[in-house]
């Protein structure tokens, strides 16, 4: 985790240029169905314009918003330090994604003003964010990667076993909390 502005800053660009590069690769082959070496080279032209805009978003606004969240959800004196990783993580994917998606609409796909609205659902809907991984990849200390399920990470994070129903409403209850706070701190 950064300690300063500086390093928050130098993250935030390594962050953004190779999560918003990715993702912009990853939309062009949705869209062209295929991946070339082109695939490449386009999505380095569109990181020129896409790169800054999440730079702003990330640094100025989402960041702040996801650690809020995240220290809502964590419980820095009970809980692993790497949950609150996690959590900022999970938090700022959640938020970063659909705005990211409504730039694409606006500066990429052209849509008439009375379609934005159902053009960005559309390509927000087509990059599957809604889906839940069946396993997910892990880094091993040897550099070995592996596939557990989500069942298996918490039980290796030690993080206890509650039905999906009450995660999602205490998470969403956290959520709304640290939003709240957010809200009325600013007046």
């Amino acid at each position: 985790m950064p300690k300063n502005k500086f390093q928050e800053v130098i993250f935030t660009i390594i962050m953004v240029f190779v999560m918003v590069y990715a993702m912009i690769c990853y939309n062009i082959v949705l869209n062209t169905g295929t991946m070339t070496n082109e695939t490449f080279l386009l999505a380095f032209h569109e990181l020129t314009f896409m790169g800054p805009i999440a730079f702003i978003l990330d640094f100025f606004i989402i960041g702040g918003l996801a650690k809020k969240i995240a220290f809502g959800i964590v419980d820095m004196r009970r809980d692993n330090p790497f949950h609150l990783v996690l959590a900022i993580s999970a938090v700022s994917v959640a938020f970063m994604c659909p705005c990211m998606s409504f730039a694409a609409t606006v500066l990429i796909k052209h849509a008439p003003a009375s379609q934005i609205i159902p053009t960005w659902l559309q390509t927000t809907a087509a990059t599957r964010l809604g889906s839940t991984p069946t396993k997910f990849p892990v880094l091993d200390a040897s550099g070995w990667i592996y596939y557990r399920t989500a069942d298996d990470l918490k039980t290796d994070l030690g993080i206890p076993s509650l039905s999906g129903y009450a995660t999602q409403a205490y998470v969403t209850q956290q959520i709304q909390a640290a939003i709240n706070e957010t809200w009325e701190a600013s007046y």
